[in-house]
């Protein structure tokens, strides 16, 4: 991909340390990449931060750790994106493990520079059954109607969740 933007990749941690080194190795293996990392602890009271710590000195050009009390994902994600320099911004979570092109297709698929792209990815529900329902497909929506149809189920990211709890319930 040629002039490949920069992409902010925004993960909030909270005591997460179980689950840090997988998600690291996803990070590791993508195949984008104009990436940065950016690990904002949100006062982790177990040992993630010492592994963010350590995983992010190894490439402090392309990888920050950020530490904060305790307030949420969300103002995690706030202080991440204070951090970002990218031109576009993924929010990642800590116990994520992503497909290795996962980057690489949600670039390909944004539509333009003011465009959004939200891929779907393995749900793994409490009984253990899974539904692999990764994709980035192209999908346009109107900007007034587009939170409204990714938070009520509508659209291609209903579809999705939809096809998979069929694929589980035919297990």
């Amino acid at each position: 991909m040629k002039n490949q933007p920069k992409v902010s990749l925004i993960v909030p941690v909270y005591n997460a340390e179980k689950w840090l080194p997988v998600s690291f190795r996803s990070f590791e293996g993508q195949t984008y990449s104009n990436t940065e990392w950016v690990l904002v602890d949100d006062g982790s009271i177990d040992g993630s931060a010492a592994l963010c710590s350590k995983w992010c000195s190894v490439d402090s050009k392309k990888r920050r750790f950020v530490r904060k009390t305790n307030g949420g994902a969300s103002s995690a994600r706030n202080v991440g994106l204070d951090a970002a320099t990218g031109d576009y911004v993924l929010f990642w979570d800590s116990d994520d493990e992503q497909d290795p092109k996962a980057i690489e297709k949600m670039v390909r698929g944004l539509p333009s520079a003011n465009g959004v792209a939200v891929c779907a990815i393995r749900r793994v529900l409490s009984d253990g059954s899974w539904c692999d329902i990764f994709t980035c497909k192209y999908h346009v929506v109107e900007p007034d109607a587009a939170i409204g149809e990714w938070l009520g189920g509508g659209g291609l990211y209903g579809s999705l969740l939809e096809a998979c709890a069929k694929a589980i319930a035919h297990r």
